[in-house]
C-alpha cells in the first residue's frame, strides 16, 4: 500500500457520533464504507428461536433435538454406547461423536430422510436410550418457559 499519510494507531473524532480511524488505511476504509454494505446471515434455529411454527416443531422437540447434539458416545459393534451422561458442547474425548451425528449418519441417506431424523431426535429423552438425559431436559425446559 502506498500512502502519503504517516502510519498511526489513533482515532480521530469528527463530531459527537462519528469517529474515523487515522493512518495508513484511512482513505481505503472511508472509500469502502461508502460503497459496501455489511450483510450478516444468521441461522436462527437453536440460537434465537427454540421452536419453529413453520415446520411444526415444539419447544420440547427442539430441546430434545438440541440435547442429541451435546451428548457423546460411540458405536460399538452396532450398538450405541454413552461416554457420559453429562451434556457437553465439546467432545470430552477423542473418537467420540454426538448422538445427533450418529443418527444422521445412520438414518439420512437422502434429503427426505431428514424428516425421520427430526422425529427420532424430537422425542429423545422419552426413549429408553435417552431417558438418562431426562433430568437435563426437564431443567432446561423450565429455563425456557415464560415466568
Amino acid at each position: 500500500l502506498k500512502t502519503s499519510k504517516p502510519i498511526q494507531n489513533t482515532w480521530s473524532s469528527l463530531g459527537d457520533d462519528e469517529v474515523i480511524p487515522r493512518g495508513i488505511l484511512q482513505d481505503q476504509i472511508t472509500d469502502c464504507s461508502r460503497k459496501r454494505k455489511l450483510v450478516i446471515h444468521f441461522d436462527i434455529r437453536n440460537t434465537i428461536l427454540v421452536a419453529d411454527s413453520v415446520t411444526n416443531v415444539s419447544v420440547e422437540e427442539a430441546l430434545n433435538s438440541f440435547l442429541t447434539g451435546v451428548v457423546w458416545g460411540s458405536d460399538i459393534n452396532g450398538s450405541w454406547q454413552w461416554h457420559s451422561t453429562l451434556p457437553s458442547l465439546k467432545t470430552p474425548a477423542s473418537g467420540l461423536c454426538t448422538y445427533y451425528k450418529y443418527l444422521e449418519k445412520t438414518l439420512v441417506k437422502n434429503p427426505t430422510d431428514r424428516v425421520n431424523l427430526r422425529l427420532q431426535t424430537g422425542d429423545f429423552t422419552y426413549t429408553d436410550l435417552g431417558q438418562c438425559f431426562r433430568k437435563h431436559f426437564e431443567t432446561n425446559l423450565k429455563r425456557l418457559s415464560w415466568k
